[in-house]
């Protein structure tokens, strides 16, 4: 059901299944003679995928939504099936490549550049340590005993496999990170001596270089996604809505509204009567108004009114003589001199 939340949980019920198979394989390949424990543990996990497959086949319209007193399986307002499939291919093939290669997807709250995700040098581990992987799984595969590195491999190639059906981003290949640590660690370890204190002395070069980064640039680089002034800018401008009822008016910023909603505190059913949508229904919802707000892509500073007031980048504060403005970090908020 967490479909309905993000694409990439579909990753996990595919490696329940795959350490089902794998199981169900070893047992009749080896002999094992675990055959009724095996049983057991499908069924449980039968049992527990019925709800996931009855809410699969609301949403893909099979059958009609469930209602009961004690058990529901809702159909979404939105079904995100369309962003997992082969369309568009080279575009997020290469897309993969990138965030995987250079760890970089072009969010700067995600990565930062050239650091990645595990820093460049990790790609000399990850190659040793996949190679590695690929030995000793072949070892315990000829062997005939259970292999977690054999499952880290099939949970990889599947994961990438899976990646490389969506749009992927940093976040949306959350479930591959922890295989790629495991293969770098592998990788390191393939080391011994001075060379593995060549190593971590390089790890902790590049994490002093991160952390100096971060700390200087970054913070340069984030401040407008996070909005620097936007919650003193909101407070001036609810302050002069409530003694003279206009209308607010904020130029579009990332995550416009969830911010109005958190420091705005505005009520939930308030919010859900007066809520008008841009795109509904999407995954990713956006709204045109609530409430006294309005939102807009750009303003139109030639035709600004007299009876509302604007929180706008602080840089086309100039476009409001007539008003009266206030800065507050990033951001101005202009005020009709009549509701001073």
């Amino acid at each position: 059901a967490l479909y309905g939340y993000a694409v990439c949980w579909v990753f996990i019920g595919a490696v329940v299944a795959i350490n089902n198979g794998y199981l169900v394989w070893l047992n009749v390949k080896c002999r094992l003679e675990k055959g009724l424990y095996i049983l057991a543990e499908l069924f449980v996990f039968g049992l527990c995928a019925v709800p996931a497959f009855l809410f699969l086949l609301v949403n893909f319209g099979v059958i009609d939504e469930i209602k009961t007193a004690f058990f529901s399986v809702p159909k979404m307002v939105y079904w995100r099936s369309g962003e997992v499939g082969c369309a568009d291919l080279a575009v997020k093939l290469g897309a993969l490549w990138r965030v995987v290669v250079y760890g970089d997807d072009f969010l700067v709250t995600n990565a930062i550049k050239p650091f990645g995700v595990f820093y460049p040098i990790s790609l000399i581990f990850v190659a040793i340590g996949a190679g590695l992987l690929v030995k000793k799984a072949k070892e315990d595969v000829c062997a005939g005993v259970f292999s977690y590195n054999f499952l880290i491999l099939i949970h990889l190639f599947s994961g990438l496999v899976y990646a490389a059906m969506l749009y992927p981003c940093i976040n949306r290949l959350n479930f591959l990170w922890f295989y790629f640590l495991i293969i770098i660690v592998l990788g390191i370890s393939f080391f011994r001596g001075w060379m593995s204190w060549g190593i971590l002395t390089v790890y902790a070069v590049c994490f002093f270089i991160f952390m100096h980064t971060y700390f200087t640039k970054y913070n340069r680089l984030a401040g407008e996604w996070f909005s620097p002034g936007f919650k003193e800018a909101l407070d001036e401008a609810r302050r002069h809505q409530a003694k003279w009822g206009n209308r607010i008016y904020i130029e579009e910023m990332p995550f416009s509204y969830p911010k109005v909603l958190f420091y705005g505190k505005t009520d939930a059913l308030e919010f859900q009567k007066t809520v008008v949508w841009d795109t509904f229904p999407n995954a990713y919802l956006d709204v045109v108004a609530f409430s006294f707000y309005r939102f807009e892509n750009k303003t139109d500073y030639q035709n600004v009114s007299l009876e509302n007031i604007y929180i706008v980048p602080k840089e086309r504060a100039y476009y409001f003589w007539n008003f009266d403005v206030y800065r507050f970090g990033r951001f101005a908020v202009a005020v009709p001199k009549e509701g001073k």
